[in-house]
């Protein structure tokens, strides 16, 4: 407190440029770990079914056929080469699952109550059940599902290793840039150095 006080006294120009700089690289750094490190949600599996606006559907898992995890590794490898100081990168990304397709389906539904009277009142109690059919459109090319969307696999982990690795700022940069792109936590990335 007393060096503060001396500071501030002597009137010097420097030391109170260097010391309002301090206060406005710490403001920063709060407010960015406020963007960049926000509180995960907990994790939840992809649905195994679920109602849309356009009605009953259903979701089915299938295998990555088209190469999401080749495409996306290629595509960040790229941005992340262009990143200074980063020169060569290479990416490898983890998937939770393959892409999910959902289709929509017709839905019966049907409801049965039943009442039971008991010495203390009445109860009631209720059963319902439901039986769907996927909905299947006629093609020249032969029948498939009405796709209402595709959900690509949600990523789990991301290495980069980069010739410029070894330098923090670099790997602070690359962390921060994978995170932003990929919205995974910070402890689900790791950068390295290049050999």
């Amino acid at each position: 407190m007393e060096q503060l006080r001396k500071i501030f006294k002597n009137g010097d120009k420097k030391n109170i440029a260097n010391l309002a700089a301090a206060f406005l690289i710490g403001i920063a750094l709060l407010v960015a770990g406020n963007v960049f490190f926000k509180e995960p949600e907990p994790a939840s599996q992809p649905p195994a079914a679920e109602v849309d606006e356009a009605g009953p559907v259903s979701a089915i898992a299938v295998p990555a056929e088209d190469n999401y995890e080749e495409r996306l590794e290629r595509r960040l490898e790229e941005t992340f080469s262009q990143v200074a100081g980063a020169g060569e990168v290479t990416v490898m990304v983890t998937l939770s699952y393959g892409r999910e397709i959902v289709v929509a389906e017709n839905l019966t539904e049907s409801e049965t109550r039943t009442t039971d009277e008991d010495a203390s009142g009445r109860r009631e109690q209720y059963n319902k059940s439901a039986d769907g059919t996927k909905i299947i459109l006629s093609e020249k090319n032969g029948e498939s599902p009405l796709i209402l969307k595709e959900i690509e696999p949600k990523v789990e982990g991301v290495i980069i290793v980069a010739k410029g690795g070894g330098d923090i700022i670099v790997k602070d940069a690359l962390i921060r840039a994978a995170q932003a792109v990929l919205s995974v936590e910070v402890h689900k990335v790791q950068v390295l150095k290049m050999k």
